[in-house]
């Protein structure tokens, strides 16, 4: 495990590049490398991601924030058969530089009161896995093909971001939130358990094939703007859609 070691606890910015700033020093990384993110900073940092990185876990763990910035992809890979990892075991953090998630996919983790901003492109056909009772935040209009699923905490579509064209679970997710603009979720969307669908700053279009399974009784729309579902789907058992606040068309 690389430790995080910024040679200043003021810094306000670093590289990744920069062997200085860890106690080892991940380079260009690999498959199943492992870095973290720790308590040395003690006011919100980023560090600039300026060539491709690879690695198989990532930990963020203090109230400060990082952000991890630039044009370079941060692959998520930690080796044939096994899920990539990025923990946030406290704070709210961003990576703003692209995330390729390789073919065996990546769990988000974030505990309540916590979470993780994904504000760059999402690349690569790998599944996104989402645990923890933390929100997920997405700011992007994305187009990779993996599957999304939801199976613990909030999905934030802000200014108009969206996970991907590729299907979207809802599987144990209180719901999705709306923030900052309409948000148009283009890919198939399966909804597994009751959930709550917030349009709070925008409309909220579901466009793509919608599977409303039995196992969720209802979903409530809150939110003064709307939810349009503009594709086709099919509803198993007797489902309740439950328009508290804005419209539904």
């Amino acid at each position: 495990i690389y430790m995080n070691n910024l040679s200043d606890d003021t810094v306000t910015a670093s590289n990744w590049a920069d062997a200085g700033n860890w106690v080892s020093a991940p380079g260009a990384g690999g498959p199943g490398q492992q870095v973290r993110f720790d308590d040395k900073i003690t006011s919100a940092a980023a560090v600039s991601v300026a060539s491709p990185v690879t690695v198989g876990a990532v930990y963020f763990n203090n109230t400060n924030a990082y952000t991890l910035s630039g044009a370079a992809a941060l692959t998520l890979d930690n080796g044939a058969g096994t899920q990539a990892v990025v923990s946030v075991e406290s704070g709210t953090h961003t990576v703003s530089a692209p995330v390729a998630i390789g073919s065996d996919g990546a769990t988000v983790n974030a505990p309540l009161n916590a979470g993780l901003t994904l504000a760059g492109p999402l690349l690569g056909a790998g599944a996104l896995t989402k645990v923890g009772a933390g929100d997920l935040t997405v700011t992007q209009t994305n187009s990779r093909s993996g599957k999304t699923e939801m199976k613990s905490g909030v999905l934030i579509l802000q200014g108009g971001g969206t996970p991907g064209a590729g299907e979207l679970v809802m599987a144990g997710s209180p719901g999705v939130r709306v923030t900052g603009s309409g948000a148009q979720v283009t890919g198939p969307v399966t909804i597994k358990n009751a959930m709550q669908a917030n349009a709070l700053d925008g409309d909220l279009t579901l466009s793509g094939l919608l599977d409303w399974q039995s196992t969720a009784s209802t979903v409530r729309k809150v939110g003064t703007n709307q939810m349009v579902l503009a594709g086709t789907g099919s509803a198993a058992g007797t489902p309740t859609l439950n328009v508290r606040e804005g419209g539904l068309r």
